[in-house]
This record gives structure tokens, sequence and C-alpha cells, in this order.
């Protein structure tokens, strides 16, 4: 029997409003298997609103919003370039009509970059639907600076290791102000899994100091079948 990862999660919006969804996933195979269930299916009698359904692997991720009849897609592969792997993220999402393709390659060690091209509205080939990213690590911390060029944009991601339980992981957009800090605790009271606190906030809202950002809290606890 397969055992089962339960992952609750809780959202409280900065205007107060809270929502709930739970997360279930398995193993089937090299597959695994994830449903999200949340409230919106019983809130106005019982519906498929918040029904997600979705199948990975290493090679690919097929999933499907089942009240939006809206399937994505992501597909893995790499090639080799002057004896340098480069791997190779094809994402696509119908529905919302986006696409892209993303290639990232290990410079050393530390380092490593990323080009990610957006096919949504292709019609010639343009630099500025391109974003770029570089990735450094150096022990317990990773930075990761990103530009797009068509929004000629920059933002800034963080993740840092508190110690061998805690971790930290902050992303700020400068074009939109959109700020995120998150917080994991692997050992964390109650056993199970991860214990996952994120705080959302624009920054750019004159009142984002005085109220409470959107917090969302989501705890795993693994079920043996």
């Amino acid at each position: 029997m397969p055992s089962f990862d339960v992952s609750p999660t809780l959202t409280l919006s900065s205007s107060q409003d809270v929502s709930a969804a739970v997360n279930v996933s398995w193993a089937h195979g090299d597959n695994t298997i994830k449903v999200t269930l949340a409230d919106s299916m019983v809130q106005n009698g019982v519906s498929t609103d918040g029904l997600k359904l979705k199948l990975s692997n290493d090679r690919f991720e097929v999933g499907y919003d089942v009240s939006n009849n809206a399937p994505c897609l992501k597909l893995n592969t790499h090639v080799t370039l002057q004896d340098k792997r480069v791997d190779l993220v094809y994402r696509n999402a119908i529905k919302a009509g986006s696409s892209s393709l993303e290639a990232k390659v290990s410079v050393d060690d530390n380092n490593s970059a990323s080009l990610t091209y957006d096919l949504s509205n292709f019609n010639a080939p343009s630099h500025r639907d391109c974003s770029v990213k570089w990735t450094y690590t150096s022990g317990d911390l990773e930075l990761s600076p990103a530009y797009n060029l068509g929004s000629e944009s920059l933002s800034v991601g963080a993740k840092y290791s508190v110690d061998a339980d805690n971790s930290l992981k902050l992303n700020y957009d400068l074009n939109s102000s959109d700020a995120s800090l998150e917080w994991t605790n692997t050992a964390a009271a109650g056993g199970g899994g991860d214990l996952v606190v994120t705080a959302t906030t624009n920054l750019a809202d004159s009142n984002a100091a005085k109220q409470m950002p959107t917090i969302k809290l989501e705890k795993t606890w693994t079920i043996d079948g």
C-alpha cells in the first residue's frame, strides 16, 4: 500500500479573508499523483471549484484544473553543448495562453545561469521576450537576481539555511514591489513533514506597513497506507 502525504493549507489575506485547501499526494511507480481540494468546493454547495489534479515525474508534469477545464504541461529534457549539460524546460498552460522555454546551465560549482523565452504571443524572435537569471550559491546562502528584458524589471531572490531544521527564502520584484518571505521548518511540532509559513505583501502600497500581510501556513503529514 502506498503512503500518502497530506498537506493542509490555511491562507489569511490582508483583508482578513480566510481560505483553506488540502493537498494529497502519493507515489505510483516513478510517478507522483497529487490532488488539491479547496474549501471553495463546498462553499456554495458541492462543486468542482478548486479541484486540481497533477501527475509528475522527472521527465514531465501534467496538471488539470477541473472547474476551469484548464490543462497545463511541463516537459523536462537536456542537451549537451561543448561538454556542458543544458537543462531544458518547456511549460504550456493552454487556457491561460502562456508558454515558455527555459534553458539552464551550470557555470561552476557555485554559479548557474538560465534564460527563459516567453512563447505566449510569439510572432518573431525578439530579445524582449527573454528573461535571464543568475544563481550564486556559497555555503548556506543562495542569491538569485533575475532581469526581464521585456518589462526591463529586476527581481531578487535569496535563500538562507539558518540551521539543520530552519531555512528562509526572500523574493522581491522591484517593478511590481511584490515581496514575500518564507520560513520552512523540518522539525515542527506534530511530527510529519515540513511546516511552511509564507508572508506576502506589496511594498508600493502606502498602507502596507499598517496592515497585516497575506499569511499562508502549510503543514505536511505522511500517512502510511
